[in-house]
């Protein structure tokens, strides 16, 4: 676990931008990704994380079939406390998760360069869904962007481009926060925290615990 985090609401509902965070991204392989909850996560959760591209309010999400999605449940009858991260390999064919369950819910879920990972919970491509956390390219002209989810560059959202000469990392930066949510948050969301895969840090066994 990372320890000490402390999430914005403290409700114990995985409800809100900043519920989780995002510590790794990998697309060169079989499209993984890990993230850490801020809150604890009561049985039962559910979290979309959707590999198709949100636009904004305007033009919705860009089709509701042309990439895929993965679904996370937590199945394990327990409070998952809040520093729990969780690791997901395989995202674009029968993935698995460190913790909970998780399925390819809607196929054709394969990361590249310049894509991103949405988390959100809510109905499956709606306008009305609720924002976590965002890991990726955030600001693809015309095909994607942070606009009307709630979510801050730098806080709740990880521009994987600011890793430098890499599109793909692991967050490296300590596992101890001892301040408040958003002093977390910035702290894993911060560029300067995160590393290349590749040169000896690997996904997942580099990503923390």
């Amino acid at each position: 676990t990372i320890a000490g985090s402390y999430a914005q609401t403290m409700n114990n509902i995985i409800d809100a931008p900043g519920d989780i965070a995002f510590v790794g991204y990998e697309h060169d392989g079989s499209s993984g990704y890990a993230f850490v909850f801020i809150d604890n996560c009561p049985p039962g959760t559910t979290i979309i994380l959707d590999d198709e591209e949100w636009g904004g309010f305007t033009s919705g999400w860009q089709s509701t079939s042309g990439e895929g999605a993965n679904t996370w449940t937590n199945d394990t009858d327990n409070i998952i406390p809040k520093g729990t991260v969780i690791k997901v390999e395989n995202g674009n064919s029968n993935p698995t998760a460190t913790f909970g369950s998780v399925t390819e819910s809607d196929s054709g879920f394969n990361l590249g360069a310049e894509d991103a990972v949405f988390a959100y919970v809510g109905a499956f491509r709606t306008t009305g869904v609720t924002f976590l956390a965002m890991v990726g390219d955030p600001d693809n002209p015309g095909i994607q962007t942070l606009e009307d989810t709630g979510l801050i560059l730098g806080l709740h959202a990880f521009d994987i481009d600011n890793i430098v000469g890499d599109d793909e990392g692991i967050y490296t930066g300590s596992i101890n926060c001892n301040g408040t949510a958003t002093e977390c948050l910035q702290m894993i969301n911060n560029s300067a925290n995160w590393s290349g895969i590749g040169g000896g840090i690997t996904f997942p066994s580099s990503v923390p615990d």
